[in-house]
């Protein structure tokens, strides 16, 4: 009865999405007229997927009248004001309208997301046959399959995978994250950027907290905590030293993560240490001009790394695993792994058995290893080792200890990055010496 009454009122809402979508598309078919190509995807993906997606798009598309449809709704992840920044691409945003819901500490949908994703595709179809005919018309998939494949890569993705059945290549997630990160060098689009009033705003806002000082801007990342062992980052508290360590190094410290300090901790800092709250900024403005004007950026591997990766700047990123499908950055200090006696994995195994970690297709083999959040410790000497380097840009041994055995489909090897010189990896005589 239950089940039955919850598919009732998904189709009866049903309509009302459509209606709404379908009056979204008018409102912007002056802008689809003038295009060549649209991507559209009308499945409403998280921030992370979206921002890649349309990055590639605007790389692969350079030169031509592209359009690229943000799907949103308040309870996702999306940023719509992404579409103020991009130069190279017009972003439509369109809100997906679903009625959600919490009640007896459920939360609840409607319409269906399958339902509601099959509508919606059907009359977008039909929208651009009839209103805004004789357009290229791409999903998400379309555009990512769209980035050739560098000879680097040849033999580890399939030259075949246009023609793969939808979801059937269970390494597809892999392949579209490393050829995006394969298409960042620098210099290769034009960079994001805030409209001009808001840059200035929230840089006044800035130099006023700091007290006029002049001072270097670090982006820091907090994962949510996650009940995900293999996705969570670090409590922010555990952040503190390094924070304390970047000031005193010259750095004002904008927080735009999902963690937040509380107000006492953050007053102490006597305004070098930010976030929308303090400044008094929109959430969403702030996460943008945090990544699109910080000097670098520090913080757990995560989604809200990717505007870093697009800008180039120098990052460190903290809590990386799996170490062949997290996101990197220009360093990255991974994760300890230990066996379900407690006792620590060797590196050089982890990286050998275990590199897509939970991601592997079919599940990894060592379920019962635990990936351990870096510590406190681990994370203010990462960053010490970070500024030391940004201090003198040499590069250290460890730039090149792993060349040789970070598995080649990975975002790591396709962005060129490196371990961190704080992490402690055996020697080759430990490695081989090791049961």
């Amino acid at each position: 009865m239950k089940q039955a009454l919850l598919q009732c009122a998904s189709v009866l809402f049903l309509p009302v999405s459509v209606i709404c979508w379908m009056f979204s598309l008018m409102r912007n078919r002056g802008i689809f007229a003038q295009s060549d190509i649209i991507v559209v995807d009308c499945h409403m993906v998280n921030f992370g997927t979206g921002l890649i997606a349309l990055d590639v798009a605007r790389r692969i598309f350079a030169g031509r009248k592209a359009v690229f449809v943000l799907v949103w709704e308040p309870t996702g992840t999306q940023n719509p004001l992404v579409k103020n920044v991009f130069r190279d691409i017009t972003v439509v945003t369109i809100r997906r309208v679903r009625l959600t819901f919490r009640f007896a500490e459920k939360n609840f949908s409607f319409p269906d997301i399958v339902a509601v994703d099959k509508a919606l595709e059907r009359v977008t179809k039909l929208f651009f046959a009839l209103v805004v005919p004789g357009k290229e018309l791409l999903n998400n998939a379309d555009v990512v399959n769209s980035v050739p494949v560098p000879a680097d890569l040849s033999d580890v993705i399939p030259l075949y995978r246009n023609s793969s059945p939808e979801g059937s290549d269970p390494y597809a997630g892999y392949i579209k994250n490393c050829l995006w990160a394969g298409l960042l060098p620098e210099g290769a689009a034009p960079r994001p950027k805030l409209p001009e009033q808001s840059r200035r705003d929230i840089h006044d806002r800035l130099a006023s907290a700091r007290g006029g000082r002049e001072m270097r801007l670090c982006m820091m990342y907090n994962r949510v905590l996650e009940a995900n062992i293999h996705r969570d980052g670090s409590f922010i508290v555990d952040y503190v030293p390094a924070i304390e360590l970047l000031i005193r190094h010259g750095f004002q410290v904008l927080l735009a993560g999902d963690q937040r300090l509380e107000r006492d901790q953050m007053d102490r800092f006597g305004g070098m240490v930010v976030d929308a709250g303090k400044l008094g900024v929109d959430i969403g403005t702030f996460r943008l001009f945090a990544p699109l004007e910080s000097d670098i950026c520090i913080g757990d591997a995560g989604a809200g790394l990717i505007f870093p990766m697009i800008m180039r700047m120098p990052m460190l990123t903290l809590n990386f695993h799996p170490f062949s499908y997290a996101l990197p950055g220009t360093w990255v200090y991974p994760k300890t792994v230990h066996d379900e006696s407690g006792s620590p994995v060797p590196f050089w195994k982890v990286l050998e058995e275990d590199p897509f970690g939970y991601y592997t297709p079919g599940g990894s083999k060592h379920r019962d290893w635990i990936p351990q959040k870096n510590t406190s410790e681990e994370i203010f000497d990462a960053v010490q080792s970070f500024l030391e380097w940004l201090d003198d840009k040499k590069a250290t041994e460890s730039d090149v200890a792993l060349e040789g055995d970070v598995p080649k489909l990975s975002m790591y090897h396709s962005f060129g990055a490196r371990l961190s010189p704080a992490f402690s990896i055996p020697t080759p005589f430990e490695r081989i010496s090791t049961p």
